[in-house]
């Protein structure tokens, strides 16, 4: 008695971002290791673009937000998608403007 336990960090996304960073290894170990919900993919696929992940986790990640079985089986409400339709938009206007990188 008197005595707290202290229970063992959970390997989520949210705990993976908060002490590892917004990074392209990061969200690539979570899709790797089967992490990342779908709910979470849809809502932060302006923070994977931009943290660079590799074409494949983007593929991988196409394809799920994709997957007509998925999207079904997400329960998430219409406006979730058309907000994620709106960043890929924007993402695309901005790329569209920018010079592109010195090689």
């Amino acid at each position: 008695a008197g005595k707290r336990m202290k229970l063992a960090v959970p390997e989520t996304w949210e705990t993976q971002l908060s002490l590892r960073g917004n990074k392209a290894i990061v969200w690539e170990e979570l899709i790797d290791h089967r992490k990342l919900p779908f709910m979470a993919m849809l809502r932060n696929i302006r923070n994977m673009i931009l943290a660079g992940m590799s074409r494949k986790h983007h593929n991988w990640v196409l394809r799920k937000l994709t997957d007509q079985g998925a999207v079904v089986n997400s329960k998430q409400f219409p406006f979730r998608f058309f907000s994620a339709y709106e960043v890929l938009g924007e993402l695309k206007k901005k790329a569209l403007h920018e010079p592109a990188p010195p090689r």
